[in-house]
């Protein structure tokens, strides 16, 4: 499970929104006996929910998303909640990049030699990707901009990248 533990927040972005309320109270990992399906709890979202493994069976990555999301909503529902949601935004979250969907899909790939172009963040950009972290010859991808976006038209994006 190491690496999938989250650190207290220090930026003022964080700070001043409220994200490090009462650190480290009222926070959590779940996770499967498998550990490819976490769950959050108060990180920087309410609920965070990650489905992810080694390889590239993203079939197996999003079932498995799926229905993770689906049962907690039963859960939250049997209580009384429910995922916060507006006809007119769509699903709410604490980060407005989020908006709309609530989905952030990404993929950790080896790319040594494009990685380290001078241009590579600007061609990524042009493919409406971002970098969310670049340790040597491993980079993680993710959907830039994702408000406005539904969630198969964002997952079909993704997968377009991932085979190019």
């Amino acid at each position: 499970m190491a690496g999938n533990l989250f650190q207290e927040p220090d930026s003022t972005l964080l700070l001043s929104s409220g994200c490090g309320r009462h650190w480290p109270d009222a926070r959590g990992i779940y996770h499967n006996n498998d550990q490819n399906l976490f769950v959050w709890v108060n990180e920087e979202d309410q609920m965070r929910i990650v489905s992810m493994e080694k390889g590239d069976n993203v079939k197996q990555i999003i079932e498995r998303f799926a229905k993770a999301t689906t049962e907690i909503q039963k859960c939250l529902k049997n209580e009384g909640y429910d995922f916060m949601h507006s006809e007119h935004l769509g699903w709410i979250l604490t980060c407005p990049s989020n908006l709309g969907t609530g989905l952030r899909a990404g993929a950790m790939v080896k790319v040594p030699h494009f990685s380290s172009r001078s241009d590579f963040k600007k061609v990524l950009g042009r493919m409406g990707l971002q970098v969310n972290s670049l340790l040597k010859t491993r980079v993680t991808l993710f959907e830039g901009p994702r408000n406005r976006w539904c969630r198969l038209r964002l997952l079909r994006r993704h997968l377009g990248h991932l085979q190019r």
